[in-house]
């Protein structure tokens, strides 16, 4: 027997089928009509309103390119600090995509829902007084509120992405850090007196010193994480969140008080049956020497941070440790065990790279005849300053061995 649908079905599927395509289509074709009306308001009134001046080299739809956000692409993008050109930009990004919901656009409004910046560059520059470029850059003639801002460039964002963008952030001390961002996802979310961020990102992060890369070159991340913003308070709490650092996960949590200068109370912890926890946290250079080895242990690692971070560093502590470690070298079959050491990093009291930190204690390991103790202290990661004390009780060509040396 078989089944035959009937005409009302026939045109129901049909008519299920066609609409989003037909509503799809329709709004597309109204972006289309008044992209360049939106995009020449949008840069007039930026110009008029704000110190610094807005480029912009062209502007067509990308209705596929920030899905499911109907966008307008505004290629070559560029923020100067002031009304002066001649000094570079302060942001260069080669595609910024301007999301538009098609529910907000049936009903008449153009309000941009979602920004996406992908391939660029941001410079930012923190002065003296603890100003940044990019503020200045975004300083109107006029006071006004952000919600005023807001309103008046139609910005209700719901989702902030950035893909491909490096982010170059110089300090007044000469100390840079660098963020390439992969990718990187921020979702907002009002409920009552709190405003939710979901934060999904993936960067690489290198800390320069004077022109040359430090201990932190690099490094990737990944965070994931839901920030709670109290408006009340205008205090941030961070949930139980995990970042995840050269493929190794870290638990962290604590808040942040944003009136009090972002004074920051954040907890990271972490614990691995190898060292591939504290691979993760070394100096590129050493990192090879260490993974030459078969390794395991009980490895853990925690760490505070704590401070103000506007116009200033917080201050880090960190505990890191192991018992029952191994190290077997594949090559000369030599092995190291019953290894266990505490240690402890600080960057300081000034919070710099001349007052930081490190001390390894009581360092304690078997080789297969006798056994070795090491502390070690070093001062300053700029120009190094190290107290070594070893006691050993085995012989030292054994050593050489291990190390194939």
């Amino acid at each position: 027997m078989k089944f035959k649908l009937s005409k009302f079905w026939k045109w129901f599927l049909a008519l299920m089928v066609l609409l989003p395509v037909v509503l799809f289509s329709v709004t597309v074709l109204v972006i289309y009509y008044n992209q360049q009306s939106i995009v020449q308001s949008f840069i007039r009134t930026a110009n008029e309103d704000f110190k610094g001046e807005i480029v912009l080299r062209e502007s067509h739809i990308a209705p596929f390119a920030n899905f499911p956000y109907i966008s307008i692409d505004l290629q070559g993008l560029k923020v100067y600090e002031t009304k002066e050109t001649e000094k570079g930009p302060i942001l260069a990004i080669e595609d910024t995509y301007i999301g538009f919901d098609l529910w907000t656009l049936l009903s008449g409004e153009f309000d941009i829902k979602s920004v996406k910046l992908a391939q660029g560059d941001i410079y930012l520059t923190e002065y003296g007084d603890g100003s940044f470029n990019i503020a200045k850059a975004f300083e109107t003639y006029e006071p006004k509120e952000p919600e005023e801002l807001a309103e008046e460039f139609h910005f209700d964002l719901n989702d902030l992405s950035l893909v491909d963008v490096d982010i170059h952030k110089i300090n007044p001390d000469s100390l840079e850090f660098d963020v390439y961002f992969n990718h990187a996802n921020i979702g907002f979310r009002t409920k009552k007196d709190h405003l939710f961020f979901r934060v999904d990102t993936d960067f690489n992060l290198s800390m320069i010193e004077k022109g040359d890369t430090t201990f932190l070159r690099r490094k990737n991340f990944k965070v994931n994480s839901v920030l709670d913003y109290f408006k009340e308070l205008d205090s941030i709490v961070v949930t139980p969140s995990v970042v995840e650092i050269e493929q190794n996960k870290f638990q962290f949590s604590g808040g942040i008080d944003v009136l009090d200068d972002f004074n920051v109370d954040l907890s990271f912890s972490g614990q691995k049956p190898d060292f591939s926890l504290l691979i993760a946290l070394a100096p590129d250079d050493i990192i090879p020497v260490i993974d030459a080895f078969d390794n395991r242990g009980d490895v853990f690692f925690d760490a505070t941070v704590k401070g103000k971070t506007y116009q200033d560093i917080p201050y880090v502590e960190a505990r890191f440790g192991c018992k029952d470690g191994y190290f077997k070298n594949p090559q000369s079959d030599k092995v190291l065990d019953e290894l266990s050491f505490l240690g402890l990093f600080t960057n300081g009291q000034e919070r710099t790279l001349e007052s930081m930190r490190v001390e390894i204690k009581d360092f304690n390991a078997r080789p297969e005849t006798g056994k070795f103790n090491v502390n070690l202290v070093m001062e300053n990661f700029v120009t190094p300053e190290i107290d070594l004390q070893v006691t050993t009780l085995f012989d030292l060509d054994y050593l050489a061995k291990f190390f194939n040396v």
